[in-house]
C-alpha cells in the first residue's frame, strides 16, 4: 500500500506542477489556510556598509503565486516553524516566539552546518532585530490595526540589499538550505529519545534504489513508529530503526504528496466509519484516468452535480459510496486497497486493511446485488412505500456496530 501511496503522490506533484527533484517546491505550505490570512507584514531589513538597519514595516496583499517566496512551513505550534514566516496569530507572542526564536535557534544550532558568510549574515539579522525589538512591535501593531474584521495575516521578512531592490526570504538560498536540513531531520531525528536514524548509501525500501541518504522515522501515517525498542529489528538500537523502514527524501516527499491527495480527493465515510479509497495501478507508468475521475467525481459532489448514473442501484446509502460503482467500470489494470481507520488527536489507528480489490470483483459485487433485489422477499415486501432494499445500511441497523 506504501507504494500505492508513493504512486499517487508522484501524479499528485505532477498535477500540480511541481518537480519532485526540488525539495523545496513539495516542501512549502500555503501559509493561507483559509481567506482569513489576508494580509503579508514583512519586516525590512536593510544592509548597508556599516551592518544592518531596521527598514520599517511592508504590508501588501497576500498572493498565492508567491508561496515559494514566503518559504513558509508549519513546525511546532508550541514553537517555531521551519523558516522565518510564520502565520500571525497573537501579534507579540508570533514575532518573539516564532519570528525571533527562529534566529536565535539558527544561531545557536552547532548541528546546522553553514558556510560562514551565511552564519554571519543569519547573526547579523538576529541582532538587527533584537535591537530594535520594540519599535519593531509598536509598527506591527500599527499595521494590524487596518486589517479587517475577521481579517488576519502572516508575518515575514524582505531584505533589502539596494536601493529599492527587496528580496523575499524565498529567493535567498540560505533560507532554502535551512527549510530542507530541518525537514530532513524530523525524517531521522528523534526528539523524546534524542537520536537520529539514517545511513547512506542504501537502497530505499519504497523505491528500491540506493540513496545518498535513507532515513528511519518517516512516519506517512502515526501508526509506524518506534516508541517501543522492541518494534526496532537487528538489536532493539532506535538508531537502527532505519533498518526497518528505510526511505529516501524524494520518496518522503512522494509520500506526504500522496497523503494529501488521499485526504483530499479518496476520503469517505459509511455509517461512522472513515476509510480511505486508495487505488493502484499495475503498471507505474500506466493510465491516470482514474485519479481524474475521483477528481470530478469528488467536485460533482461538492458542487451538488453528481450525474453518475446508477446501473446496480443503491448498495451503500451514502452518495459519495457510488464511488465504487465508478471503481467496477474500471478495467482490471488496477486494484483498490481500502483501509478503515479511526483517528483520535495524533494517534491514527487501523481498523481493517483489505487490499487488492479488483474492478471485476466489485462488478460481481453489484451483479449480484442485482439478482438479489428480484428476490420476492424484497421486491414485494414494502417498508414506508418503497420496495425493502437490500443494502449494507440495512445490515447495519440489523447487526449494530456495539
Amino acid at each position: 500500500m506504501i507504494e500505492a501511496i508513493k504512486e499517487i503522490g508522484e501524479y499528485a506533484l505532477i498535477k500540480n506542477n511541481k518537480n519532485p527533484e526540488n525539495p523545496i517546491e513539495v516542501i512549502v505550505e500555503d501559509p493561507a489556510s483559509s481567506p482569513a490570512y489576508k494580509h503579508i507584514l514583512a519586516i525590512r531589513i536593510s544592509v548597508t556598509e556599516s551592518g544592518f538597519e531596521y527598514g520599517g514595516i511592508q504590508q501588501e496583499e497576500y498572493s498565492k503565486e508567491k508561496k515559494e517566496k514566503y518559504l513558509y512551513r508549519k513546525g511546532s505550534s508550541k514553537g517555531i516553524d521551519l523558516s522565518p514566516t510564520s502565520r500571525i496569530t497573537e501579534l507579540e507572542k508570533t514575532f518573539n516566539n516564532k519570528t525571533i526564536a527562529w534566529f536565535k535557534k539558527i544561531v545557536s544550532d552547532k548541528e546546522l552546518v553553514l558556510e560562514q558568510e551565511e552564519t554571519q549574515f543569519l547573526k547579523k539579522i538576529y541582532t538587527c532585530l533584537v535591537s530594535n525589538k520594540d519599535i519593531i512591535s509598536k509598527d506591527l501593531n500599527d499595521k494590524i490595526k487596518s486589517f479587517g474584521k475577521s481579517e488576519n495575516g502572516i508575518l515575514t521578512l524582505l531584505v533589502e540589499s539596494e536601493k529599492d531592490h527587496l528580496t523575499y526570504i524565498g529567493d535567498i538560498n540560505v533560507f532554502k538550505k535551512i527549510l530542507v536540513h530541518y525537514y530532513s531531520e524530523d525524517l531521522y531525528h528523534s526528539v523524546t529519545y534524542k537520536v537520529d536514524s539514517l545511513s547512506y548509501d542504501q537502497l530505499c525500501s519504497v523505491c528500491k534504489n540506493k540513496s545518498e541518504e535513507v532515513y528511519g522515522l518517516v512516519s506517512t501515517y502515526a501508526f509506524y513508529n518506534v516508541d517501543k525498542p522492541g518494534f526496532v529489528s537487528g538489536g532493539f538500537e532506535r538508531s537502527e530503526s532505519w533498518k526497518n523502514y528505510p526511505v529516501c527524501i524524494k520518496c518522503a516527499l512522494s509520500l506526504e504528496a500522496g497523503k494529501q491527495y488521499i485526504e483530499d480527493y479518496l476520503k469517505y465515510n459509511s455509517y461512522g466509519f472513515n476509510y480511505y479509497i486508495i487505488p493502484k495501478l499495475f503498471h507505474q507508468k500506466g493510465n491516470t484516468e482514474i485519479y481524474r475521475s475521483f477528481e470530478d467525481y469528488r467536485k460533482s459532489i461538492i458542487d451538488g452535480n453528481l450525474s453518475i448514473k446508477k446501473e446496480y442501484g443503491n448498495l451503500l446509502s451514502e452518495t459519495e459510496e457510488d464511488a465504487f460503482e465508478m471503481i467496477s467500470k474500471q478495467s482490471n489494470a488496477l486494484s483498490t486497497n481500502l483501509l478503515f481507520y479511526e483517528k483520535t488527536n495524533a494517534a491514527f489507528r487501523i481498523l481493517l486493511c483489505v487490499e487488492d480489490v479488483l474492478p471485476s470483483k466489485l462488478r460481481d459485487l453489484f451483479e449480484t446485488k442485482k439478482t438479489i433485489d428480484k428476490k420476492n422477499i424484497f421486491k414485494n415486501c414494502i417498508w414506508n412505500d418503497r420496495p425493502l432494499s437490500f443494502t449494507f445500511e440495512n445490515i447495519w441497523y440489523f447487526y449494530p456496530r456495539n
